[in-house]
């Protein structure tokens, strides 16, 4: 299959299975690997990636497994890149960024929030179905797990708000004016990342203490 950046994925002749395409998806924002051979390469090709995964209709999403763990593990790779480069744009790297770069890490981000909402709205839309709720209710890890990205994708700060990002393909600025502005250098990063909301949210739903199980999110 081809992707929107023009690479070829799989077989010519069939289509990569949506276990293939995620496992594709290049997450490393590591500060030491920025500047490593190939690695704008994977950036480009992990957006290509998840703008071709945002194509699959609402029905092909929700019918890939009976307990969706694939939307889960998506919708949380989603958020991750989203989280990684707020991180990275505020290292001392991100100075040495030159516009190819910023342009990259602004159509990562902003094909990684599209399909954040997309699989977002099936995993909404298909939590009441039996089988899903019969494996939300066993409490497993498992089941823990959805439930926390279920208690993320309704919390009030599940979306970089600060960032804006749904703006990013209105052409009214270059990516790379879009990159200073909204991810320039804003001054100590641990000092802003106490105070992210965004970042915040998603360490609190994903790992902090669930004290008890509200089934009316269910309802």
């Amino acid at each position: 299959m081809q992707l929107r950046s023009g690479k070829q994925i799989g077989d010519r002749n069939g289509e990569i299975s949506p276990k293939a395409l995620l496992n594709s998806i290049y997450l490393d924002t590591d500060i030491d690997t920025i500047h490593a051979d190939g690695w704008l390469a994977k950036v480009q090709w992990t957006t290509g990636t998840l703008n071709y995964i945002s194509e699959y209709s609402d029905e092909k999403l929700a019918s890939i497994d009976d307990t969706n763990d694939w939307l889960r593990s998506a919708y949380l790779r989603s958020v991750e890149i989203i989280y990684k480069v707020i991180q990275l744009s505020f290292t001392d790297t991100a100075k040495t960024f030159t516009a190819k770069t910023k342009c990259a890490l602004i159509r990562l981000v902003e094909a990684a929030q599209y399909l954040q909402l997309i699989t977002g709205k099936v995993l909404w839309d298909t939590r009441n179905r039996p089988h899903i709720r019969e494996f939300l209710e066993s409490q497993t890890d498992d089941a823990e797990h959805l439930y926390r990205v279920l208690r993320h994708l309704i919390s009030n700060e599940n979306i970089a708000h600060d960032y804006k990002i749904y703006t990013y393909n209105s052409g009214e600025y270059s990516d790379e004016e879009t990159w200073d502005y909204y991810f320039g250098v804003h001054g100590d990063y641990q000092e802003y990342a106490n105070e992210d909301h965004f970042m915040n949210q998603i360490d609190d739903c994903m790992y902090g203490e669930i004290r008890y199980w509200n089934w009316r999110m269910l309802e």
